[in-house]
């Protein structure tokens, strides 16, 4: 290995964890937040922090990923989410054009995405 290519590794993981530690961040101060609907039933997310919530996963893929990845990264934090919502918002990311539907979802199978700006 060159030392370039040493560089640009370290760099690249370096970059990589950063974006990670931040996205962690976000969670946890978004969780510590209660939203008006949070106060009642101690578990719902708000439309902003769930989008937030969906952005930060968005973001970190690199690869191609489906609306089960998106409810894995997201029932943690909000556990009552549906699939419903978080359907809605990636529909509306694919409108805007951050996202790319690459396979329309088929009986069980879910649609596959990939994030327009790791293309």
């Amino acid at each position: 290995m060159r030392e370039s290519e040493y560089i640009k590794l370290k760099q690249e993981a370096e970059r990589e964890y950063r974006e990670k530690l931040s996205a962690i961040e976000m969670v946890w101060k978004m969780s510590r937040q209660p939203t008006r609907q949070s106060k009642a039933t101690g578990n719902s997310a708000s439309r902003g922090n769930l989008k937030v919530l969906v952005k930060t996963f968005v973001n970190q893929c690199k690869n191609q990923f489906t609306i089960i990845d998106v409810e894995n990264f997201v029932k943690p934090t909000y556990p009552d989410t549906n699939r419903g919502s978080l359907n809605n918002l990636l529909r509306k990311m694919v409108e805007d054009g951050e996202l790319k539907q690459l396979q329309k979802s088929a009986g069980r199978a879910p649609a596959i995405y990939h994030n327009m700006e790791n293309v």
